[in-house]
């Protein structure tokens, strides 16, 4: 089952620090977003996200990570 604390415990964050960097990101996005999700992580202005003592830089690994974890999940549980 996913669950918020099995997709987005990664390198440390605090749960509440990843779901303010998905906010973030979420506020920065173009309104027409419908590209992968590596796409959109190339294109994001980084420098706008800001969560706690984390650099842009650390954001958007941490966000490759999620990504990374979601998909991969998501395969598996489709293919079930």
């Amino acid at each position: 089952m996913l669950t918020a604390t099995t997709l987005f415990v990664v390198a440390e964050w605090k749960l509440s620090e990843v779901l303010t960097l998905l906010d973030q990101i979420q506020a920065v996005l173009p309104n027409d977003d419908n590209v992968k999700y590596s796409t959109m992580a190339d294109r994001l202005e980084w420098d706008e996200v800001k969560v706690g003592q984390y650099t842009p830089s650390e954001c958007k690994d941490q966000w490759l990570n999620i990504t990374t974890k979601v998909t991969t999940r998501m395969v598996v549980i489709h293919i079930k």
